[in-house]
């Protein structure tokens, strides 16, 4: 650790903060998770552990498992995993949607990458879009696995299941085989992870579909130790999520439109009737002409998707992020509906439709 660069602070995460790293001998950047204070001696054992049984599945394309808990030079510790591009939220962001043979082939992944820790008799634990992860090359990979560290119930194979469901749900359509393959998982017998690879790899094209990422946000001479650029755009919001961490309004602020209103208060959320019940409340639209403003109530942490219908165009749908509001271009004439699909990491979780201009939204 001492011989390493300096790290490059990328976000506070729930743990503890991220840092991007690279080997001094090899120039390999790399991440490291800090972990917070409390985490004690039996933790840390536990923690290493589970890294160990984890190990089966090092090796595997479609999955990232930490490497180690490195001990940093302040006395903190920190878990060690492979550095990443971009994450699939940040992708639908900067893409827009995902055609049926792209999210077929991330669906594919996610699916081997469970059938392979469900056969190894493992579970994830946290399947969710935060933590679909995409290497330089645009391999599509699932990463966070484990469970030491998070607290709640024990998680199931079904939870990983219901999680893949919700996955497919965000970036597929709303019709189609990929649709029913997400309420499938989401019913009272689940289709294995294998069964569902197999469903999935009938649904992508004879041609996997190039994933476009990001560049890289270190860039390191091993030869020359005091050269490096850093590049925030793609890879920050991927290690915020390779932490699991909440991606704050990056997402909304990154839209062009320096001429955009202001946006309205964010309403502050209520506290929910139950605190294992996830919710969310759309607030009526706010019709500026060529920009409408939403904002909701709901759980904390929910990942938020807009779908957004209209009289002449076609559903699209926008990642929001982790916020309570956000402004959508839309043309000046003409109806829309706007509703929200969210996820915690279990169920997809709905609120909406609501228009404007009198449309007569779908339910």
């Amino acid at each position: 650790m001492s011989d390493d660069a300096e790290p490059i602070v990328l976000a506070e995460g729930r743990l503890g903060p991220v840092l991007a790293l690279v080997d001094q001998d090899t120039g390999a950047a790399y991440a490291l998770k800090v972990l917070p204070d409390r985490i004690g001696t039996a933790d840390r054992r536990r923690l290493a552990a589970e890294i160990r049984h984890l190990s089966v599945l090092r090796g595997r394309p479609e999955v990232v498992v930490p490497d180690r808990v490195d001990r940093l030079p302040d006395g903190r510790w920190a878990v060690r995993v492979e550095l990443c591009t971009q994450s699939l939220p940040e992708l639908l962001t900067e893409s827009g949607p995902l055609s049926a043979a792209e999210a077929a082939e991330i669906g594919v992944a996610l699916a081997d990458a469970l059938a392979a820790a469900h056969a190894a008799g493992l579970v994830h634990g946290a399947v969710h879009p935060g933590n679909v992860l995409f290497r330089p090359g645009g391999e599509p990979v699932l990463t966070d696995f484990g469970t030491v560290l998070r607290p709640g119930p024990t998680v199931r194979r079904e939870d990983d299941l219901r999680g893949l469901g919700t996955v497919l749900e965000l970036i597929g359509s709303r019709t189609g085989p990929l649709a029913e393959l997400a309420a499938d998982l989401h019913g009272e017998q689940p289709p294995t992870a294998a069964e569902a690879a197999r469903r999935l790899r009938a649904m992508r094209s004879a041609r996997p579909p190039a994933v476009p990422v990001s560049g890289p946000i270190v860039e390191f001479a091993p030869q020359d130790r005091n050269s490096r650029r850093r590049r925030r755009a793609g890879w920050g919001v991927a290690l915020l999520l390779l932490a699991g961490v909440a991606v704050a309004a990056t997402w909304a602020a990154r839209r062009p439109d320096p001429a955009e209103p202001a946006r309205p208060p964010a309403p502050r959320p209520a506290a929910a009737s139950s605190p294992e019940t996830a919710w969310l409340r759309l607030a009526e639209p706010v019709d500026r002409g060529d920009v409408v403003e939403l904002a909701w109530q709901g759980s904390p942490d929910l990942l938020v998707i807009v779908v957004v219908t209209g009289e002449r165009a076609e559903p699209r749908r926008v990642v929001a992020g982790r916020v309570n509001h956000f402004q959508l271009p839309v043309e000046p004439d003409g109806g829309y509906c706007f509703a929200l699909l969210a996820t915690d990491g279990g169920e997809p979780i709905r609120a909406g439709p609501r228009p404007i201009r009198g449309a007569a939204c779908p339910r």
